[in-house]
């Protein structure tokens, strides 16, 4: 009986087995969608938030309530967040035509007290909401006193009525104003109003790609302030010093023959350096690694029609050994050579760094891109650097790929050395294009 009760008690449990079991395991559910789209909305993942929610809304299979919902959301998200109030109004008009609940309708109440506040501010701010409407409409003239007029009303806008309901636009059209104004600080702080006035208006007006602008001019207004400072002080410095030594009682034939010596050594460097680099970057290989992919470089060789950044380059180069020069003169009279000649290394240091900052950034529009990879310490591939700089014109296409421009006519080319490249370079039409030089 002993050795039974164990096989008993086993046929007890399996008999009971079905009344203890819990039942079959629910499948996991992440968030339903609209909860998934204000999570979104929340985390400023805007573009995915609303578009959850138009699905929704347009979804013919969805119930009502789900609709409407959906729609209260959107038009909640774009009073409150984006500033786009006659988008709101649009959806809750939407949003009444669904009939809802008969007893309790706690979406249908929010939905008309949210109507009822947009159509209040826009009773009650009609000046304001004209004068916006007249600011929009008056960009488009290019009079400058038109232009001041409206920086003044919009002014006045944001100190006298700071509950404007609009307000986000009001900001973002006096950032467009001051920045096309080059007053670029005043257009950081107008579209960072904005922002805080309305996170999601970057959603409709390009406010982040504006702000960024806006922060990218004025950090190139601050560096060409540092660069014009400093090399303002190294001058000074180097004239104070050249005038209280008096060279021109001792400076003889043979300083200047030092110095005209000292420039053509810099030319031949310059050139010899350029030289090997424009044999170092092909920029066919770049090419033909993406044909797809627009030239976005100008061959600056010193012989070619690109040749204007190479041309800066060197005369800020050979103003530097000048500067150096009169430095060098200038510290004759220090007894303490050694104390002299760390003077001279520092101010030739500082020299050449400030201009090669000025040339960086007031005439390569402070924008450059250095291929290789990061942290390499081979000196060649971080001179691989392309500078970029305002061009309007076809001609950087035509000299970095001519070959792609065969039968270009040339009589609207007025700049005979351009014309002359083109000619020699630019295959005509119908030719062998393997026949002539690469560029």
């Amino acid at each position: 009986m002993m050795r039974k009760c164990p096989v008993l008690f086993l046929l007890f449990l399996l008999a009971l087995a079905p009344a203890l079991s819990p039942g079959p395991c629910p499948a996991f559910e992440g968030p339903a969608p609209l909860a998934q789209a204000g999570l979104f909305l929340e985390a400023g993942k805007y573009s995915e938030g609303v578009a959850i929610l138009r699905e929704a809304i347009k979804d013919s299979q969805a119930d009502p309530a789900s609709q409407r919902e959906a729609l209260l959301r959107l038009a909640e998200f774009y009073a409150n967040k984006a500033c786009a109030m006659d988008d709101a109004k649009a959806l809750l008009s939407r949003f009444m035509q669904i009939p809802g609940p008969e007893a309790d309708d706690p979406q249908g109440r929010q939905a008309a007290a949210l109507l009822a506040r947009i159509r209040d501010d826009s009773r009650r701010f009609a000046p304001q909401d004209a004068l916006l409407a007249k600011a929009r409409a008056d960009l488009a003239l290019p009079s400058s006193p038109v232009r001041s007029a409206i920086i003044a009303s919009l002014e006045e806008l944001t100190r006298d009525t700071p509950d404007y309901y609009r307000m986000a636009e009001a900001w973002f059209l006096l950032g467009n104003l001051f920045l096309e104004g080059r007053e670029t600080a005043k257009a950081v702080a107008a579209f960072t109003n904005a922002e805080a006035k309305a996170p999601a208006l970057g959603f409709f007006l390009p406010l982040d790609s504006l702000l960024a602008r806006a922060k990218a001019e004025q950090g190139a207004f601050r560096a060409n302030l540092i660069v014009r400072l400093g090399l303002l002080a190294l001058l000074f410095s180097a004239a104070v010093l050249f005038y209280t030594a008096r060279p021109w009682t001792w400076v003889g034939g043979r300083h200047l023959l030092l110095l005209g010596a000292l420039l053509v050594a810099f030319a031949v460097i310059y050139f010899a350096g350029q030289a090997f680099l424009d044999g170092y970057t092909d920029p066919a290989a770049i090419l033909a690694a993406d044909p797809n992919a627009m030239p976005s470089f100008v061959l600056t060789g010193m012989f070619t029609p690109g040749s204007e950044p190479s041309r800066l380059l060197l005369g800020y180069g050979l103003a530097g050994v000048l500067a150096l020069f009169l430095f060098a003169v200038g510290s004759a009279p220090i007894k303490n050579r050694a104390n002299a000649r760390l003077l001279i290394y520092l101010y030739a240091w500082l020299c050449f760094g400030f201009l090669a900052g000025a040339f960086y950034v007031r005439d390569c529009r402070g924008r450059s891109f250095t291929e290789g990879p990061r942290g390499t310490k081979n000196a060649f591939e971080q001179a691989k650097t392309c500078f970029f700089f305002d061009l309007d014109e076809p001609e950087p296409y035509i000299l970095t790929d001519p070959k792609a421009y065969a039968g270009i006519k040339t009589s609207a080319i007025s700049d005979q050395e351009l014309l002359g490249w083109v000619q020699k370079n630019v295959p005509a039409k119908g030719s062998d294009p393997s026949r002539f030089p690469k560029p």
